[in-house]
């Protein structure tokens, strides 16, 4: 048995998802004694500091004026050995043992020796009875519950043919500009990657998980796109403006987000819904939306961020494009060579029209295969 026994240290409540529950106050329990028993040893240890380090909590902890510093989460669960002066030759797990974990269950090929840094940790080959991995792994983290590197969550391992995002998500990696990628990454991948629109080949980086949640929808073609934005994306392109459209920064999405002489832009191009005006399809008040519209304002200029408005409550050319001439953007470009029939144009076009064209022309699915 190895365990160290802590409900006698003082408590306090945590923070954000924990505010509610009390939890081990390590700051005050410095110079308290901790019971333990390890195997056929029990006896006391004491906390003499508490720091962090790496934004983790850190513990100094002494026994027999032997002082060993340990993260709090490997003390908790009395990993202690070291501190003990006592070093466990013996593998706990045999040839051919099935070990049930988590997710899978592994089969124990081999007892090996893992070096990390100076040390050497106890692990085994294994093998995967849920995917077939095979792989290595520490004996301390079997005993943690972490198996298989492939069928853990989130994985760490890429197994082409089981979890690699084409064999998982097909339709998906078939947007990617470099299919290579799709090898690469899981569904459950934190990297961007550039993803390529089928339809009018404009590309943009995305989290894979938000497309499989969201779909993929082009900021460029789609008919998701408003009138007003339409127009923002032309003229933009129209420009030779390098610019992300939908860019997400914090909790706040902006319309189009450009970069021009080391300076930062944010262009909102204001429709209809929100910003002061009144809207059956919002239930929130005129004074709440020019209120979002002044935090929103504040945030931007706080990160540096200027900010441009074009009024297009209506769903006008003429009236945008006049707005656009009158704002800081005339400024910024020389507006005039825009081709306001292109962006026209741009406006009109839709992927309901292309679909029917394609109907009409033979094609009768629109699935991604």
């Amino acid at each position: 048995m190895r365990k160290v026994f802590l409900d006698d240290l003082p408590k306090k409540y945590g923070f954000g998802a924990n505010k509610d529950k009390l939890c081990i106050d390590w700051k005050n329990s410095i110079g308290k004694m901790v019971s333990f028993i390890y195997q056929d040893i029990s006896g006391e240890l004491e906390i003499i500091n508490y720091y962090i380090k790496s934004n983790h909590g850190f513990l100094d902890i002494k026994y027999n004026n032997k002082i060993v510093s340990m993260d709090i989460n490997s003390f908790a669960k009395c990993h202690i050995g070291n501190l003990l002066n006592i070093i466990v030759i013996d593998f706990r797990y045999n040839i051919d043992d099935i070990i049930n974990l988590k997710f899978s269950d592994i089969k124990i090929l081999e007892q090996i020796k893992i070096p990390s840094g100076k040390l050497m940790h106890k692990g085994y080959n294994y093998a995967c009875l849920k995917c077939g991995n095979k792989d290595r792994v520490r004996e301390n983290d079997l005993l943690e519950d972490k198996g298989c590197n492939v069928c853990c969550v989130p994985p760490k391992k890429i197994l082409i043919g089981y979890n690699d995002l084409w064999t998982t998500h097909k339709n998906i990696a078939k947007l990617l500009k470099y299919p290579q990628d799709g090898y690469e990454i899981t569904s459950g991948s934190d990297k961007y990657k550039i993803y390529k629109c089928p339809d009018c080949n404009y590309e943009k980086s995305y989290l894979v998980h938000n497309l499989i949640k969201f779909g993929f929808s082009c900021p460029r073609c789609g008919d998701g796109i408003s009138f007003a934005n339409k127009i923002g994306f032309n003229l933009l392109e129209q420009l030779g403006v390098d610019f992300i459209p939908e860019h997400r920064f914090h909790n706040y999405r902006f319309d189009f987000y450009f970069e021009l002489n080391e300076e930062k832009y944010d262009l909102e191009m204001d429709g209809a819904l929100g910003h002061g005006n009144h809207n059956i399809l919002s239930s929130k008040t005129s004074e709440e939306t020019k209120e979002e519209d002044k935090i929103r304002d504040n945030f931007v200029n706080q990160h540096n961020i200027n900010i441009i408005r074009i009024d297009c409550l209506k769903s006008d050319l003429e009236y945008i494009k006049n707005n656009i001439l009158s704002s800081q953007l005339n400024n910024l470009f020389d507006l005039s060579n825009i081709d306001w029939n292109k962006c026209e144009e741009f406006v009109n076009s839709n992927l309901v029209k292309t679909t029917c064209d394609h109907w009409n022309n033979g094609i009768k699915s629109s699935l991604i295969n």
